[in-house]
């Protein structure tokens, strides 16, 4: 087997290994569509920061 393929398996398998560790430890953070809702409740959705004018408003 030539020396760049298992030098690409090994790669590949320490990105798993550490990819299974950080989702076992939670290590990564609260990653996940939750992370991006609002603290108020479910169902209410964060501020974006942008001020959007309704349809019958002028600018």
């Amino acid at each position: 087997m030539p020396r760049w393929v298992k030098v690409l398996a090994l790669v590949a398998f320490a990105l798993v290994l550490l990819f299974v560790i950080v989702q076992l430890t939670g290590f990564g953070g609260g990653h996940g569509p939750g992370r991006h809702l609002s603290q108020d409740g479910p169902g209410q959705v964060a501020p974006s920061g942008r001020v959007v004018a309704s349809p019958g408003q002028a600018r």
